[in-house]
């Protein structure tokens, strides 16, 4: 939960779903891959926070409310953590689906390149 009141999650890379209420058609759905996202307890409305991260683990808080988020590719931004800032964009393992200003298209076997540019 956040200090906010709304429950957030993770969602990874490889297994993309479309959230809606049961019975919502497909195309009225939240598209989501390598996101966090949250929901309202009371409004019941889902949104995604922030795209991208690869597989996170979790998520947590600093004292001053800070959010954020561990995942396979945290190191890559040298350090053990991500912070997540609302309606970031993040490099994702899958290398798709995020804004072009994530990554530039650099080729096979130069991952270390992407990650060195792997800012918001």
């Amino acid at each position: 939960w956040g200090n906010d009141g709304w429950l957030y999650g993770c969602q990874g890379v490889f297994n993309p779903s479309y959230v809606g209420k049961p019975g919502t058609p497909k195309d009225q759905r939240t598209y989501i891959e390598a996101a966090v996202w949250r929901f309202h307890p009371v409004s019941h409305k889902f949104e995604i926070y922030s795209q991208g991260g690869s597989n996170q683990w979790g998520l947590t808080y600093n004292q001053h409310g800070d959010m954020f988020m561990t995942h396979c590719r945290s190191s890559w931004g040298l350090g053990p953590v991500t912070q997540l800032f609302r309606d970031g964009h993040y490099w994702q393992q899958a290398n798709r689906n995020h804004k072009p200003f994530i990554a530039a298209p650099l080729g096979r076997g130069r991952r270390r390149e992407i990650a060195e540019i792997n800012f918001m």
